[in-house]
């Protein structure tokens, strides 16, 4: 590989960390992390302690391989450090749930404990009676059943249709202080619980219920706990190093930013994936030429992404800003690439 397509790489994938959660140790900043089956991370059970049942990795995340008897599969992880309850904290999960037939999953259900097993949040994606067409989302503070402190709740009977599938929908809580709220692939769902949170999590546990009789239509792809810091904090820190930036300029960059967050996603997977492929191609000594033509597809997918943030999200984001305000911003002593690194970074969530 040439050097170019080294420092290609090597910048995507500063870009990459922030957007993608490719380790199951979390990085700083984190809590907690597991790609289940991403590129870089092919799920290994035995980083989970097994409470019933059992998981298996399959090409794109993690799946059922048995149940218990009463029809659960459940295992938790140590977060890597405690999450205390003055902590500002995301927990987002992404997920998959195809058309869901008769005696398939009930719910999966992630659960954030702390070491006496004590629910400091929790979410699930739920289906009330199989192949009716329901589905729901529910969301909870601290408490023990979801009539205690809901952040959000799809239908409190548990009959909704809201969310009979979804595709790689993105399900998150976010505490801010003594304020909790819920999303559904960036859309706020309910409004925001004042509770103050007491316990310090120290395990997350993640858990498919009502599934005994065939493996379910499901795919769980990410689970990530990380220090909570929202998209507007991160604008407001970023320009602070400016004078004179309206409210109006933040709002306006907030917004580039979220629809700019899906594309940017996408593409880090793509390159991550035709990362992994190359790498393998190295561990089982392909031939020259095999390991040549991919790392040209590897160098072009670092291309359109580095090419899609620089000419096209940081245009956006400058065109908002003043010059002089993109000059206390970026620096003299930062070239352009430098300062797309420094906006992504202290943007993006």
């Amino acid at each position: 590989m040439n050097v170019f397509y080294r420092m290609l790489v090597a910048k995507t994938l500063l870009i990459g960390s922030l957007l993608a959660f490719p380790s199951w140790a979390a990085a700083d900043g984190e809590y907690f992390s597991d790609s289940f089956g991403g590129p870089f991370n092919p799920f290994n059970p035995s980083h989970w302690t097994t409470i019933s049942g059992s998981f298996v990795a399959f090409t794109n995340g993690v799946h059922v391989a048995s149940y218990a008897a009463d029809g659960t599969a459940s295992a938790e992880h140590a977060l890597d450090k405690p999450l205390p309850p003055g902590d500002n904290f995301q927990l987002e999960l992404e997920l998959s749930v195809r058309t869901d037939p008769a005696n398939r999953v009930g719910a999966f259900t992630v659960l954030l404990l702390d070491d006496a097993n004590n629910v400091v949040a929790k979410m699930n994606w739920h289906d009330a009676q199989t192949a009716s067409g329901y589905g729901g989302v529910d969301f909870g503070a601290q408490g023990t059943d979801w009539a205690t402190n809901p952040i959000y709740r799809t239908n409190p009977s548990g009959f909704g249709r809201e969310y009979p599938t979804l595709n790689d929908a993105r399900l998150e809580i976010r505490r801010s202080g003594n304020q909790w709220k819920a999303f559904v692939n960036s859309v706020q769902k309910g409004g925001v619980l004042t509770f103050n949170p007491t316990l310090t999590a120290t395990k997350v546990r993640i858990q498919l219920s009502d599934g005994r009789y065939t493996p379910p239509a499901f795919e769980v792809t990410e689970l990530q706990i990380s220090e909570g810091c929202s998209l507007e904090d991160r604008i407001d820190k970023m320009l602070s190093r400016t004078d004179g930036v309206t409210v109006g300029q933040r709002t306006s960059i907030r917004n580039i930013l979220v629809a700019a967050k899906a594309t940017l996603r996408s593409m880090v997977v793509k390159l991550k994936k035709e990362e992994q492929t190359l790498a393998q191609l190295n561990l089982t000594g392909a031939t020259t030429a095999k390991l040549r033509r991919q790392a040209i597809r590897t160098g072009t997918a670092a291309v359109d992404l580095v090419t899609y943030v620089s000419g096209s999200l940081l245009p956006q984001i400058y065109a908002v800003l003043t010059p002089q305000q993109r000059a206390d911003l970026i620096t003299p002593k930062m070239d352009m690439d430098e300062g797309m690194d420094k906006i992504v970074s202290e943007l993006m969530f």
